[in-house]
């Protein structure tokens, strides 16, 4: 799964750096430009 920069970043930031499949999973499906509020409405 291919993240972006900001993603990444973000990752790094919000679940320490953890790339289970999971979290990897949801952080793929957020918008970056929603970081660093979760978007419920998907």
């Amino acid at each position: 799964m291919k993240l972006s920069v900001e993603q990444l970043q973000w990752l790094q930031q919000n679940f320490d750096n953890c790339v289970c499949p999971a979290c990897l999973a949801k952080v793929s499906r957020m918008d970056v430009s929603s970081f660093p509020v979760k978007d419920v409405s998907r």
